[in-house]
């Protein structure tokens, strides 16, 4: 970014002496440099590009505040000098002070204002300082003009991290993605894709931009600690461990790698080896929120959730941490708390934690969605609609409320030898957006399924039979257990009208102070507040009823209490209804080696308890709001 200054009359000697200095300044040779441009200002104290370059110098050699007392000189010599300011503003941002450089690179800007090196330097400072709004303008700007592919992918790039930022996560990949297409090869953007598909529940396709940003930087330790976390939470526990294993090969030291590494070993139940990864940390006094949240995990198994608490609080008491950073640790202290019994406590934790989420849900947009449903899948409708041809049994869906016992229900089934247990698989509402695209009906869902045909059907269907034949090899069914499926079952019962559904239920206030509690994807928008956690209830609970009348297929109610109470009775129920001999080990579920990749991952390794029965009780002064919203409804 560095132009010609105005060059004064020297002597010829001079004038030799400043291209000596230039050469050895190119060729990184910067104390001969800086050895002959002191000898030029000596010998004339106005020469103001030698006073820029002998500061330049200084800067690269990282001697940062000496460079600026020199180019803060020449810049009072020479005002409106474009590359003292830009010089400047790049030296003091090494600095770390980012409202001196913000100030030098408006001025270039001021001098230069189509210079795209200057505004994407500002842009990001701006947006590392939080004035979003002038960094956007900057960005944008970038993009409308005739930027290079690098220089786009850059601001893209930029605006995708301002939508990260505002918790705008589908704009945020929007953003990522274009950046991409300018600029195949960039790490940093294939890493910020994956946090924000992440984020927002799509997880194989952030372990795949993962796994892309190591591909393009081995050493980007970031990704590989990134990629571990997506692979926990995705229940790949074994691959996980792989890959924190070459980041710590890498850097050993690395503490989100070391606290990932306990989540895992928490994960598999390794207790022990857990604790021997943390207790080091510990005695050199080591403040990190991703140890933190893993010691918290794991402080139950080995009695120590009182030094777990007092950790967690000397943590948020940090005035730097990021809000996201700080949301999470709000989580794992309630969760904390509600176990030693500590209600009041573990609610105000819960509460800042989703106080420091978006509100993004419209009760009055979602009970439009489901006031669709009933009206496009009425009984006349699924009457005369088309089937699926391929006759397959092959898939059990197990729906509900989250946190309403579908893992649990899962577990049990996947003791059984003719189950396979897939999780949550987000097939169906993949296929659901397929058949919306491509109908001829109306637009928009569900509207979109009026034009459906029966070729259709059956390619949505086999597109779903598809995903399930990996796990399908000697197992007569294959359960799915994405709770928010109950949204599909109109679409579910025309694709696979010989499937069964499992309806999990359990007592509504239980269910939504657990969803108040859980630390969802941004996918769960109504999470984070009371009132629209129990509307959202209230609208699910609308559907469901619907579903009952309107449709075949057979569904089967599964009490969360009552397998808690009569685990063999209400297990011997469930098997019954697929079909499915007797198996005793369907009792021992929790003596499975299955990862469980939702956050019920601890419960259902434990023999079945009564603690999480008519919890909603312990916190009645909290949760005010949800009652109120119930208020004289028949809650079921």
């Amino acid at each position: 970014m560095r132009r010609s200054l105005p060059r004064p009359k020297i002597p010829m000697q001079t004038d030799a002496l400043k291209s000596k200095a230039l050469e050895h300044f190119r060729r990184g040779q910067l104390k001969k440099s800086q050895a002959l441009y002191e000898k030029v200002c000596r010998a004339d104290t106005q020469d103001v590009e030698a006073l820029y370059m002998l500061g330049s110098t200084y800067a690269q050699s990282g001697n940062y505040c000496k460079a600026c007392n020199i180019l803060e000189k020449a810049l009072k010599m020479k005002p409106d000098a474009l590359p003292i300011h830009c010089a400047l503003g790049a030296t003091r941002k090494a600095m770390g002070e980012a409202e001196q450089a913000i100030t030098h690179f408006r001025s270039g800007l001021g001098l230069s204002p189509e210079n795209t090196d200057i505004k994407l330097e500002l842009a990001g400072l701006l947006l590392e300082s939080g004035e979003l709004s002038e960094a956007e303008s900057l960005l944008q700007s970038v993009i409308q003009g005739s930027a290079s592919d690098a220089a786009a992918a850059t601001a893209l790039h930029g605006l995708g991290e301002i939508r990260h930022l505002q918790r705008r996560l589908d704009e945020s990949v929007h953003y990522y993605q274009r950046a991409l297409q300018a600029q195949p090869n960039r790490p940093m953007t294939h890493n910020r894709l994956g946090h924000a598909l992440h984020s927002l529940g799509r997880l194989d396709e952030a372990i795949d931009h993962y796994r892309k940003a190591i591909s393009q930087a081995p050493d980007f330790i970031v990704a590989y600690t990134n990629l571990a976390n997506t692979l926990i939470n995705a229940g790949l526990m074994d691959e996980a461990d792989k890959i924190l294993g070459k980041a710590l090969s890498i850097d050993p030291d690395n503490t989100d790698a070391v606290a990932s590494r306990v989540s895992v070993l928490e994960h598999k139940g390794d207790y022990d080896a857990a604790h021997k990864l943390i207790v080091p940390l510990l005695e050199k006094g080591v403040h990190h929120s991703g140890l933190g949240i893993a010691y918290a995990n794991l402080c139950h198994r080995i009695d120590a959730c009182d030094s777990a608490a007092h950790y967690l609080e000397s943590l948020l008491q940090g005035q730097q941490i990021p809000d996201n950073r700080r949301e999470q640790l709000h989580y794992a202290a309630g969760r904390l708390h509600d176990r030693l019994n500590s209600f009041d406590t573990a609610f105000r934790h819960f509460q800042a934690a989703n106080n420091l989420r978006p509100d993004h849900y419209s009760s009055v947009e979602h009970r439009a969605t489901i006031h669709a449903q009933t009206e496009v899948f009425d009984p006349a409708f699924i009457a005369n609609a088309p089937r699926a041809t391929h006759g397959s049994r092959l898939p059990v869906f197990i729906v509900g409320m989250p946190r309403s016992g579908t893992s649990l229900t899962e577990q049990i089934l996947a003791q059984h030898g003719d189950v396979h247990a897939a999780g949550e698989l987000a097939e169906i509402e993949q296929q659901a957006k397929i058949l919306c695209s491509s109908t001829r009906g109306k637009s928009g869902f569900p509207a979109c399924f009026e034009g459906l045909t029966r070729a259709a059907v059956d390619t949505a269907a086999q597109g779903y039979l598809k995903c399930l034949e990996e796990f399908a090899v000697g197992k007569r069914y294959v359960t799915d257990k994405m709770p928010q499926n109950f949204i599909f079952l109109g679409l579910i019962n025309l694709l696979f009208p010989d499937a069964r559904v499992i309806h999990c239920m359990r007592d509504p206030r239980d269910v939504c102070l657990s969803i108040y509690f859980q630390n969802f994807s941004e996918g769960h928008s109504y999470a984070t507040r009371l009132e629209h956690i129990a509307d959202y209830y209230l609208a699910y609970q609308r559907l469901m009823h619907h579903w009952k009348s309107a449709l075949d297929i057979p569904i089967l109610d599964l009490r969360y209490e009552e397998l808690i109470m009569n685990q063999e009775t209400t297990s011997r129920r469930l098997l019954d209804f697929l079909d499915l001999e007797w198996d005793p080990r369907c009792l021992d579920f929790h003596r499975s080696d299955r990862h469980v990749a939702t956050s019920s991952y601890d419960q259902v390794r434990q023999p079945l308890y009564t603690r999480s029965m008519g919890r909603w009780r312990q916190y009645r002064e909290h949760i005010a709001p949800l009652l109120e919203v119930f208020g004289e409804a028949e809650i079921v």
